[in-house]
């Protein structure tokens, strides 16, 4: 399944890219008895929303690029959506994209007493990233269960 996603990932990201959108994520796997390729898209611009527009110009432009090349052999069903205003972040180039917004933070093991830490994402490292929760945290890479956007009201 891994060489699907791979195989599709250049489709989507070029579907993606001709409306002004960027691949997320790409999910090839089977739920129950069907088979279900996921594609997550996000615009460019950390303060612009994926529409439903947007997902449903990608769906159908990657729909009709994936008939043409015909990757996947089995029936499947394609979705097309964003991945979430609780977006996960996973890498350097999300931590500076969303430097200075809300974060919720899983730890794998307690800082500070705690094993979940919210606050502004002020920095990255190679190994950490920095948030300010009334004072800076440090927190290892290596102790982060998860990383994503917090969902305030």
């Amino acid at each position: 399944m891994a060489k699907i996603t791979e195989v599709v990932k250049s489709l989507a990201e070029d579907a993606a890219k001709k409306y002004d959108c960027s691949l997320f994520d790409i999910e090839y796997k089977k739920e129950g008895a069907d088979y279900v390729l996921r594609v997550f898209i996000e615009k460019e611009n950390p303060d612009e929303n994926i529409s439903i527009n947007d997902c449903e110009n990608v769906s159908r432009y990657l729909s009709d690029l994936l008939d043409e090349s015909d990757p996947i052999s089995n029936a499947y069903m394609l979705e097309v959506s964003s991945p979430g205003i609780d977006r996960p972040l996973r890498n350097k180039e999300d931590y500076e994209k969303y430097k200075g917004r809300t974060v919720d933070v899983g730890l794998f093991t307690k800082i500070n007493g705690a094993k979940f830490l919210s606050g502004t994402l002020t920095g990255y490292g190679d190994d950490y990233v920095t948030i300010d929760d009334n004072g800076e945290i440090k927190i290892p890479l290596d102790k982060i269960s998860s990383i994503k956007l917090a969902v305030i009201f």
